[in-house]
C-alpha cells in the first residue's frame, strides 16, 4: 500500500522517535494537546529531544500552522499505545492558554477540523465515529494513558482542613491553588481527577512526577515559567522550582536544587487532579511546590462535536483523491438496512470481518453478542449472551442477524444545552459542562432522590433529565452546585433536601426547613426531586 502526507502541512522535520513502516491500516485518528502554547519550531526541538521519545504524525501550532513530524506510513509514538499508533494518524494540537481545562483557539480548532477531513478522505475512513473507547474511530490520549501526574503515595494536597493525601482528593473537594496571573494562593474546587494507574516517575530537587508533568520554574530571568518536567531532568535548563512557606502559604519564592540530582524512580501508582487556575500546591516529604494539574477535558468534551463536524464535510464530498486505500472510492457512510439498534442480539455470519477489515477469532463468530452502540453500518459488539465476556468490537451490519430484539426505548436523542451539567455518575459530582448545545444520545437511565439522570453515549457522563423550568414555590429541590447568586463564593449544604421560599427569573431562594432563608441559588444549580 502507498502512503500520501497532507498538502496542509508546511513545515517538516521528521523525528527519529517513530516505527517503519506501520503495520496496520490507517483506521483512526487520535487527538492530543500540547500542554503548551507552543510553535512548530518549540514543538519540534521536543520530537527531537533523546530522552523524551516522543512525536507525532502532525502537529498545528499556536498560529494553526501544520508541520510533518512522522510520515504517514510510519507509526508515531504518540499514545503510549502501539496498537492505536500503528492504526491511527496522530495529531498534537497546540493550547490557546495553559491551565483548567488547556483550550485552543478557534483557528487552531478549525484547522484540526480540516486536516482530520483531509486524513479521512485519503486513508478512505468513511465516517468519523466516536464511541468514548479506543474501537471508535476517534480517539484520545486518554484512553491509553494519562502522562501528567504525581505519585499517590507520596504527594499531599493542601485543603482548608490541612494537608491531605492526593488519593484521598475527590471532585468537588477545596484545595489550594496558585494564580500565576497575580502570584496568589486561594481555595478552589477541584474539576476533574485522574483514575489512578501505574506509571514512571522521575526525583530531583524533592518533587517527584512523571516525566510530562508541568512545574513553575524560574528562568534565568528570575520569571516565573511553566515546562514539561523533562525539561528540568532531561534537558537540564532550570534549577529552581516555584515553593510557598509552610506558615504562610502565600508567601511564594524559590527553591533552588541540583539539576544534575535527578533519580529515575520504579513504577507506582500515580494520578492528578485539574483546577480552574491549572496550578496546585503539594508536599511531597517536607518539600512544598507549586505544581501544574493534568489537563480538562476541552478537547475530549468535543469529541461529538468534532465527529458532526468532519462527516458534514466528507458527507459534502463523494471524490476521495490521492487515497492511502486504494479499496475506497467513496465517502459515502453505509446504510443500516437491517434495522439493528442499541441492545438487540445478534448472531455472525460464518464469513464476517471486522469493520477494519481485521479477521474475527472463530470463537466470537460461535456466540450470540448484544449490540453496544451503532452508527451507519458499523456496529458495536459489546457482551455476550450469557454476559460473561465484553469484547467492544466493531463489525458491519451486513454480517449480523437479529436474534432477540431490544424492547425498551433505549437508546433515544435529547437535546441538551451548553449549560447542562455532566456528572460523574446519578446523583453525584459534577465533571463540567456539555459546552456546545445540540442533540446528544442517551444509552441509560438512572433515578437517585427522586432525579432522573441519562449516561450519555459518548461516555463522558451523566446528565439531569429533571425540567428545572417546572421548579416553584413550595418545590422540593437538591443543591447541585453550592454556590451563592451572582458571586463564585459557597455555602455549606449540610442537608439533601431545601425548599423554594421564592423565585425571579434565574434567582431562587432556598430553605433548609422551609421557613428561614439559607442561601440565593441560580436555578441550573439545583435539581427538582
Amino acid at each position: 500500500m502507498s502512503y500520501t502526507n497532507s498538502s496542509l502541512a508546511t513545515y517538516t522535520n521528521l523525528s527519529p522517535f517513530c516505527s517503519s513502516p506501520r503495520n496496520q491500516p490507517i483506521t483512526k485518528v487520535t487527538w492530543h494537546h500540547m500542554a503548551g502554547v507552543l510553535s512548530l519550531e518549540e514543538f519540534d526541538a521536543i520530537v527531537h529531544t533523546p530522552g523524551r521519545d516522543m512525536s507525532a504524525n502532525y502537529a498545528i501550532d499556536k498560529d494553526a500552522r501544520v508541520g510533518l513530524f512522522c510520515n504517514e506510513r510510519d507509526r508515531s509514538w504518540c499514545s503510549s499505545s502501539p496498537w492505536n499508533d500503528n492504526r491511527a494518524v496522530t495529531l498534537e494540537i497546540s493550547n490557546s492558554s495553559t491551565g483548567g481545562n488547556w483550550p485552543i483557539s478557534d483557528k487552531v480548532y478549525q484547522k484540526a477540523i480540516d486536516l482530520t477531513v483531509d486524513i479521512c478522505k485519503r486513508n478512505g475512513i468513511k465516517q468519523l465515529t466516536y464511541t468514548g473507547d479506543q474501537y471508535g474511530s476517534l480517539t484520545f490520549h486518554r484512553f491509553f494513558t494519562s502522562t501528567l501526574c504525581l505519585p499517590l503515595d507520596s504527594t499531599y494536597v493542601l485543603s482548608p482542613a490541612g494537608w491531605v493525601s492526593l488519593s484521598s482528593i475527590k471532585i468537588g473537594d477545596m484545595v489550594a491553588v496558585f494564580n500565576r496571573d497575580n502570584k496568589t494562593v486561594k481555595f478552589d474546587r477541584v474539576q476533574n481527577k485522574v483514575e489512578p494507574y501505574m506509571a514512571e516517575t522521575f526525583a530531583v530537587g524533592g518533587l517527584e512526577a512523571t516525566i510530562d508533568h508541568n512545574v513553575l520554574v524560574y528562568n534565568d530571568d528570575d520569571e516565573i515559567v511553566s515546562v514539561p518536567f523533562a525539561d528540568v531532568i532531561i534537558g537540564k535548563k532550570y534549577d529552581a522550582f516555584l515553593t510557598a512557606n509552610e506558615d504562610d502559604i502565600c508567601a511564594i519564592s524559590a527553591r533552588g536544587f541540583d539539576n544534575a540530582d535527578i533519580s529515575r524512580c520504579n513504577e507506582k501508582k500515580v494520578s492528578c487532579i485539574t483546577v480552574e487556575t491549572g496550578y496546585f500546591v503539594i508536599r511531597q516529604n517536607d518539600n512544598i511546590t507549586i505544581v501544574g494539574n493534568c489537563p480538562g477535558p476541552y478537547i475530549f468534551n468535543k469529541a461529538q462535536e468534532i465527529c458532526a463536524k468532519v462527516n458534514a464535510k466528507l458527507n459534502s464530498s463523494t471524490n476521495v483523491s490521492n487515497s492511502n486505500n486504494n479499496n475506497t472510492s467513496t465517502n459515502v457512510v453505509g446504510k443500516n438496512d437491517k434495522g439493528i439498534k442499541v441492545g438487540d442480539l445478534v448472531s455472525i455470519s460464518s464469513d464476517a470481518i471486522y469493520y477494519t477489515n481485521e479477521s474475527i477469532p472463530s470463537w466470537i463468530k460461535e456466540e450470540k453478542w448484544y449490540i453496544k452502540s451503532i452508527s451507519g453500518d458499523r456496529a458495536v459488539l459489546g457482551f455476550n449472551e450469557a454476559k460473561t465476556k465484553n469484547i467492544i468490537s466493531p463489525i458491519s451490519t451486513k454480517y449480523l442477524t437479529i436474534v432477540a430484539t431490544n424492547k425498551t426505548n433505549l437508546p433515544y436523542t435529547k437535546q441538551l444545552k451548553s449549560t447542562d451539567k455532566i456528572y460523574v455518575a446519578p446523583g453525584g459530582k459534577i465533571s463540567g459542562n456539555i459546552g456546545t448545545s445540540g442533540i446528544f444520545t442517551i444509552i441509560q437511565e438512572s433515578v437517585v432522590n427522586g432525579v432522573k439522570y441519562g449516561k450519555l453515549k459518548s461516555g463522558v457522563g451523566w446528565v439531569s433529565l429533571s425540567n428545572n423550568n417546572s421548579i416553584k414555590k413550595g418545590d422540593k429541590v437538591r443543591v447541585v452546585k453550592p454556590i451563592q447568586y451572582g458571586t463564585n463564593k459557597t455555602f455549606n449544604a449540610y442537608v439533601s433536601t431545601y425548599y423554594v421560599l421564592e423565585i425571579n427569573g434565574d434567582r431562587v431562594v432556598i430553605s433548609s426547613d422551609g421557613k428561614n432563608v439559607t442561601a440565593a441559588i441560580n436555578i441550573s444549580n439545583i435539581q427538582k426531586i
